[in-house]
C-alpha cells in the first residue's frame, strides 16, 4: 500500500486570551486557526472549528534565512548545521526550557512515548532568495523530521521507514502511522520583506 503525505501549511496567529492554568509552563502562546491543505489533501483533513492547535513559544522553532548568516532559533548556524540544530530541539531535551514541551502519550504499538507537543517549524525567509539556496534549506528542515521518524522506527522495529510503508503487515503499518503522529511535519513559511 502506497502512502502519499502532503504537507500543511500552517499560519499562525498570536494568541492574546489569558488562559487560567495550574502551571506557569502550560501557558499557550499562540493557537494554529486554520490549516491550509493541498486540495488533494483537503477533505480528508477537514478539522473542525472547535479544534485548535495550541502551541507554546518555545514550541516554535524558527529558522531565519533573511540574513547571510543562518539562524535557528536566534543561533547561528552554518547551513549543514540546521538539519542537526533541528533534531537536537525535538530529541528529548525536556529539560532545557528554551526547547520544545514534552508530553507522554500512549501509542497502541509503540506503547508509551515521550515526545514534543505540538511543535512548529518557521522557514523565515527573504523576498530574493535563491531558488536553489531555498530547496536546500528546505530540504534539512523536511530531512530533519524524517531522520527523528526513521531513528525511532529503527530504534523500535529494527526497520527503516521505507520498510515498515512497505510491509504487509498490519501491526507495521499500524507503527508507521503512529510515528508520523509522534513526529509530524508541521511547517509554514514566512517572507519577510
Amino acid at each position: 500500500m502506497k502512502r502519499i503525505f502532503l504537507l500543511p501549511f500552517l499560519f499562525l496567529i498570536a494568541c492574546g486570551e489569558n488562559h487560567s492554568q495550574t502551571n506557569k509552563t502550560d501557558k499557550i502562546d499562540y493557537k494554529v486557526v486554520q490549516l491550509d491543505f493541498n486540495y488533494l489533501n483537503y477533505l480528508d483533513n477537514i478539522k473542525p472549528k472547535d479544534d485548535i492547535f495550541p502551541i507554546k513559544s518555545r514550541s516554535l522553532i524558527i529558522v531565519d534565512c533573511t540574513t547571510d548568516n543562518y539562524k535557528v532559533d536566534g543561533k547561528e548556524v552554518s547551513k549543514s548545521i540546521i538539519r542537526d540544530e533541528i533534531k537536537n530541539q525535538l530529541a528529548n531535551n525536556k529539560s532545557n526550557e528554551n526547547f520544545p514541551v514534552f508530553e507522554k502519550n500512549e501509542y497502541a504499538q509503540l506503547g508509551e512515548i515521550e515526545h514534543p507537543k505540538n511543535y512548529v517549524l518557521m522557514l523565515l525567509v527573504k523576498p530574493d532568495i535563491n531558488f536553489v539556496e531555498y530547496q536546500d534549506i528546505r530540504k534539512e528542515v523536511f530531512t530533519a523530521i524524517n531522520d527523528l521518524r526513521n531513528k525511532l522506527s529503527v530504534e523500535k522495529t529494527g526497520k527503516n521507514l521505507y520498510e515498515l510503508n512497505k510491509s504487509n503487515d498490519k501491526k507495521e503499518l499500524e507503527i508507521y502511522d503512529e510515528i508520523y503522529r509522534i513526529y509530524p511535519m508541521n511547517y509554514t513559511e514566512t517572507v519577510l520583506k
